[in-house]
């Protein structure tokens, strides 16, 4: 009777030790495996390069933009300066 017990207790324990065994590497695997894997890390990492692309691609069409109404100032300044040549000389062939 003594030996079963003694083997029931040995069981016992070593059940007690695999289950803990058990719960830690549980906890490990859980630990590694919420870190972002590989394929997340690319998506990410092209996800950024993208954003940082659009972002390139705004600027220089703003700038882009202020070029061309710098342009289109320049040239309405031209073209007021010309009417008011032609005015002159109108006023002038007038008189």
């Amino acid at each position: 009777m003594a030996d079963s017990k003694t083997a029931s207790r040995q069981v016992g324990r070593m059940t007690v030790a695999f289950a803990g065994f058990a719960v830690i590497c549980g906890l490990i695997l859980l630990v590694l495996g919420t870190g972002p894997t590989s394929a997340q890390k690319r998506q990410n990492k092209v996800l950024a390069e993208t954003k940082s692309s659009v972002q390139a691609a705004k600027d220089m069409d703003e700038a882009l933009e202020d070029r061309n109404y710098g342009d289109v100032r320049k040239l309405n300044e031209e073209l007021r300066d010309r009417l008011a040549i032609i005015e002159h000389e109108q006023e002038l062939k007038a008189q």
